[in-house]
């Protein structure tokens, strides 16, 4: 099966040399990142079924086809490629444009998907080469082993979408990476996570929950630490038992927008009634109801509701 697939990829190289006009960018490539590349950089499509799916020419083309797809526009990093990060350690540009989107200044905003282990250290590795440039981050992680040594330097990064496994007895990698970046942060979209971010976020203007668990208490503490908030989208809260002070205030002067996905509970009263609902008429959006209906309650305000920001 092995030598299928090796033969699958010298033919598929041969061919690329020939047709420049079809595959251009990728031509320039060195074939054992092309090897690479075809090897893990999709393996959450086809990677169990490389070699028996690899029988023809056609099929082969095809399978390219997808790979550049999800490449360029899906920005995907791959877990398990280490000519891939040679690669970009090396800084080629045609590999980056791939794999990393950089903007005019020359900040990079990426997309990364790891899987449930960590053995190759690609992780580590990946922030301790590009983090200087980091900007926008997407990532979704299914484990959170780190080694003991490794660290992430402060880094000014703007946008941080972050969908995770974490656990509460865990959150060694989720805390390092909030204290690298929570001075910088704009945009935090957090989704799975177990726990709350305990720093602050004075930068923070617009914030994302989705199915995240923690105590009222905690949820409070979170939004206490964005002085700056303008949107709040809250959707799907797992709250744990634990009700905050009745003669608690949460100041939120500059909340403009606010939405809210929650199924009704004594819990997610508590939660909400904390939360101060400006009289601005270009005040919230509110949706309160079960977890399979929604209803629109109020909105205050003349005119159509703003669109909410999106870092997706």
């Amino acid at each position: 099966m092995a030598l299928r697939t090796e033969r699958s990829f010298g033919s598929l190289i041969a061919l690329l040399r020939q047709t420049q006009n079809s595959f251009r960018p990728m031509v320039r490539l060195p074939p054992e990142i092309l090897g690479e590349i075809f090897q893990y950089a999709c393996s959450w499509c086809f990677r169990c079924h490389l070699a028996q799916r690899w029988t023809g020419l056609k099929e082969v083309l095809q399978s390219l086809c997808k790979v550049l797809h999800v490449c360029c526009h899906w920005r995907i990093v791959a877990h398990g490629v280490p000519a891939l990060w040679n690669c970009l350690d090396n800084s080629y540009p045609l590999a980056e444009h791939f794999f990393l989107e950089r903007s005019r200044t020359g900040d990079l905003a990426v997309r990364i998907r790891i899987g449930e282990s960590n053995e190759d250290g690609d992780f580590e590795h990946f922030f301790k080469s590009h983090s200087l440039r980091l900007r926008e981050l997407h990532m979704w992680i299914g484990y959170e082993e780190v080694s003991p040594d490794f660290c992430i330097k402060p880094i000014r990064l703007r946008r941080l979408n972050l969908s995770t496994r974490f656990t509460r007895s865990t959150p060694s990698f989720a805390t390092m990476l909030f204290t690298a970046c929570s001075s910088s942060l704009e945009q935090m979209q957090l989704e799975g996570l177990d726990g709350i971010p305990h720093h602050r976020f004075d930068n923070l203007t617009y914030l994302q929950l989705v199915f995240v668990r923690a105590s009222v208490p905690e949820f409070l503490e979170l939004l206490s630490n964005c002085p700056n908030l303008t949107d709040l989208q809250l959707f799907h809260p797992k709250i744990r038992e634990g009700s905050a002070n009745d003669d608690y205030v949460l100041s939120l002067p500059n909340l403009r927008r606010l939405r809210i996905k929650i199924g009704r509970s004594v819990l997610a009263a508590s939660l909400i009634s904390k939360i101060p609902l400006s009289t601005s008429r270009r005040a919230q959006f509110l949706e309160f109801g079960t977890p399979v209906q929604f209803v629109d309650l109020k909105y205050q305000g003349d005119g159509d509701a703003e669109q909410m920001p999106s870092i997706m």
